[in-house]
């Protein structure tokens, strides 16, 4: 009797364990899928930010008193 307790308690407490890691291994793989998803966007918006900027300097660029500066500033950095 004690023996069939005890193959009874173990092999529940195996199942228990299997059904414990498939639960974590399913959230830690929406996890990693939703962080990839962040990472997208994240780099997405960065991008769009660097395009903005680059038109604003652009932009600024045309205007007379900053052109001077601009032009200084770039033939000094293609050096």
């Amino acid at each position: 009797m004690a023996q069939t307790t005890f193959y009874l308690t173990f092999s529940l407490v195996v199942i228990a364990v299997g059904i414990l890691f498939i639960l974590i291994t399913y959230n830690f793989l929406r996890l990693i899928r939703y962080l990839r998803h962040i990472s997208r966007n994240l780099e997405n918006a960065s991008e769009e930010v660097r395009r903005n900027i680059t038109e604003i300097i652009e932009r600024l660029s045309k205007l007379p008193i900053f052109s001077a500066f601009v032009r200084h500033h770039s033939k000094k950095g293609q050096k």
